[in-house]
């Protein structure tokens, strides 16, 4: 939307009025400002049709096919399960350090490397999960925390994928 706002009349808010008042018969009166709503020529071919507008949803508006969608939704869905899988282990992990006192430098090196797994499939699934609704944003999300996460493109998960964009 676009606003366009008109200077104000040189003789000050009180002239206009009396002067609208003398006038009203001879000449319109110009408005301060004047909305123009863009139209997209989709919006123009589906009214030139006779057709409504499709309203948001999955109506493939966005251009993304429903199957990409289905597909981030199937995958978050099993990474969700998979961080329940990882959080039992990390569980036991803990239990048997906890016994040993915390003296063991690989129960220890496990527990770390069990969390730091947890965090980083949980940053993928939030970013499926995003992805089956606003897909360009969530594989944003999807890159960027792959690429702060530390690692290169070629390792990341789909890093073919996004080795040509980053």
């Amino acid at each position: 939307m676009v606003i366009y706002r008109f200077p104000p009349d040189s003789n000050g808010e009180e002239s206009s009025k009396n002067t609208s008042k003398k006038q009203s018969n001879t000449a319109p009166i110009s408005p301060d400002f004047i909305y123009v709503d863009e139209v997209s020529p989709r919006k123009e071919q589906w009214e030139s049709l006779g057709g409504e507008t499709p309203k948001g949803g999955f109506t493939g508006q966005t251009g993304y096919p429903f199957f990409l969608r289905l597909l981030t939704l199937l995958i978050s869905g099993i990474l969700t399960l998979w961080i329940g899988v990882l959080v039992v282990l990390f569980l036991i992990t803990t239990a048997i350090s906890a016994i040993l006192l915390f003296r063991s430098p690989s129960a220890i090196q496990t527990m770390k490397s069990q969390w730091k797994s947890i965090g980083s499939v949980s940053a993928y699934a939030l970013a499926l999960f995003v992805a089956t609704i606003n897909p360009a944003f969530g594989f944003g999300i999807f890159a960027l925390y792959a690429l702060q996460s530390g690692e290169s493109a070629e390792k990341m998960p789909f890093g073919k994928m996004f080795q040509g964009h980053f």
